[in-house]
């Protein structure tokens, strides 16, 4: 699996172009920032963007989607939780920041435990509430996408409408920490971590 990272936007948020070397397919993970860069890239890489993997409903992770699916008509996946803040600012918190945020519908509604075929990928969906009651992690291989759940020495987010902290560190305690081994994890602010740095070092779950 190849991962290229996109970043962009008012809290500069990470998306991921993810894709087998062998399929003329790309995954994007988050859609933040403005999708000309992201829709470049994917030309310069050869691969068409066949599908966007959400892993929460908070529109600095949204902020390119209706555009991208516009140009692509790629299929658009999110947690059954999250799905309606695709289309209510007051939910993806566009409105406290008196911004816009394109309203879309999701193609799939996904649940814990769903795997996603795309890009030539096996992508499993781990349901880690707390950020959002939607927010999701994506393992595909030894990466983890976690969204807005784990950061680097960090976590989430809890202060928004409903958010909860305890839920969110139960989240990462019994749905990501427990994986067995060592996992790359790209989150969706700043940079790459990995598992097994935080299960040791992370004050915060």
């Amino acid at each position: 699996m190849k991962v290229v990272r996109k970043t962009g936007g008012l809290f500069m948020a990470n998306s991921y172009i993810v894709f087998d070397e062998n399929s003329g397919e790309a995954c994007l993970i988050d859609a933040g920032g403005y999708a000309r860069p992201i829709l470049d890239k994917c030309r310069e890489l050869g691969k068409k963007l066949t599908s966007v993997l959400i892993t929460h409903g908070h529109f600095d992770h949204l902020t390119a989607l209706a555009k991208l699916k516009e140009e692509t008509e790629c299929s658009v996946y999110i947690h059954e939780a999250d799905a309606a803040a695709l289309s209510d600012p007051r939910l993806n918190l566009s409105d406290g920041f008196f911004l816009a945020c394109r309203p879309i519908k999701a193609d799939v509604l996904l649940k814990d435990g769903d795997v996603v075929e795309a890009a030539g990928l096996s992508i499993r969906v781990l349901h880690t509430p707390g950020h959002t009651p939607g927010g999701v992690c994506y393992v595909c291989g030894n990466s983890i996408f976690s969204g807005d759940t784990l950061f680097k020495l960090s976590v989430g987010r809890t202060d928004f409408p409903q958010s909860s902290y305890e839920q969110l560190a139960d989240s990462i305690r019994s749905k990501l920490f427990v994986l067995p081994g060592d996992y790359t994890v790209y989150p969706g602010h700043g940079p790459h971590t990995s598992l097994q740095f935080e299960r040791e070092n992370n004050a915060l779950v």
